[in-house]
């Protein structure tokens, strides 16, 4: 048993717990995390962060990238630096450039502004599960990859699918954006690999970059979406240069907790 300092925060619903003790190695990340997420059931993921720094870190713990966990970082950094406005770049365990944020206190928490580099690969699959076979894309980020699957089929299919698919693509994670593309409602569906957890998150910043390059791929014009989640919209547009997406939305910090695991 060692004593963890975290704090849970509400990121659109996608409630997030982050451990900022610094001498916790990676091989113990899993076994605190699912320590974590027991002891609060509304918890989806865990990030491990460094925020003693002029640069906040985060390394989540399936070593999976998180935007939503990135925009928690950066709120957190802010509040234990008590800043109400600040840009600043956040490093990101397993992403190759470092990630701008920007941030404001509103009354509840902070309202965030994250620029998301653009996908490193799209491409079209075939999946096959149960004899039958669908061919659909996937959004490829470093860290983690989403399908986007138009509502072609059922939540116990995309859970098989992404379980399947990511062992056989060796992912670290996967999501299937189940996306109704005339309204716009979007059910995301998470599995990380080395924590073996599936979640159906109430709302994911990167599935909701990954479906807006994918709606504004071909067309080279800047594009702007509200993608309507579980836990609340995240809006999200390309930047006029496609570089990147640019992904707003906002996080309130719940709690703050030092105990034993």
């Amino acid at each position: 048993m060692i004593m963890i300092d975290y704090y849970i925060l509400n990121p659109t619903g996608n409630i997030t717990a982050l451990v900022t003790n610094n001498n916790i190695l990676p091989d113990s990340y899993a076994e605190i995390s699912n320590a974590i997420m027991k002891r609060h059931r509304e918890v989806e993921q865990v990030g491990f962060i460094d925020i003693n720094g002029k640069t906040p870190k985060l390394r989540m713990s399936g070593g999976e990238f998180c935007g939503n966990a990135t925009m928690c970082t950066a709120s957190l950094f802010s509040k234990l630096n008590d800043v109400t406005e600040n840009n600043l770049l956040v490093e990101v365990y397993g992403v190759e450039k470092l990630i701008p944020v920007s941030i404001s206190k509103n009354e509840n928490g902070y309202d965030c502004i994250i620029q998301i580099p653009k996908p490193k690969n799209l491409y079209e699959m075939s999946f096959e599960i149960d004899n039958e076979s669908f061919v659909l894309p996937i959004v490829e980020f470093n860290g983690i990859s989403h399908i986007i699957a138009n509502n072609r089929f059922d939540k116990k299919t995309a859970e098989r699918i992404i379980k399947k698919y990511c062992g056989i693509l060796n992912y670290k994670a996967m999501g299937i954006m189940l996306l109704n593309d005339k309204t716009y409602e979007m059910t995301p569906i998470v599995y990380v690999k080395k924590g073996n957890t599936l979640f159906y998150e109430n709302s994911c910043a990167s599935g909701s970059s990954a479906v807006c390059y994918y709606l504004t791929k071909d067309s080279n014009i800047p594009k702007e979406f509200t993608l309507k989640q579980p836990g609340g919209n995240l809006t999200v547009s390309s930047s006029s240069s496609l570089d990147y997406i640019i992904l707003k939305g906002n996080v309130i910090i719940i709690n703050h907790f030092n105990e034993e695991i």
